[in-house]
């Protein structure tokens, strides 16, 4: 089984006051995406936020299947593939 946890947070920039960024944790046979990630150390993947997207897009976005994937949480809460992935949730 395969987990993935979602953590949304906000990251400006001066340059681009709008600037938002998706960090997601990767656990398990996730941590594959990030090249030379260990199990002993958390395993943080920064993604640029998109406009009205949706959790299953987003998993889309980084070459997975979401049928493949185990339990998922965004912010703490199950998530589902229709949830909407925005910024300060």
């Amino acid at each position: 089984m395969i987990f993935v946890k979602i953590i949304l947070l906000d990251l400006f920039s001066y340059a681009n006051p709008s600037h938002c960024m998706i960090e997601i944790h990767l656990y398990g046979l996730l941590r594959e995406i990030i090249p030379g990630s260990s199990a002993s150390e958390d395993t943080v993947l920064q993604i640029e936020s998109q406009e009205n997207e949706e959790f299953h897009q987003l998993v889309h976005r980084l070459g997975l299947d979401i049928e493949d994937m185990g339990d998922c949480f965004i912010n703490g809460k199950l998530a589902h593939k229709s949830d909407s992935v925005k910024t300060g949730d």
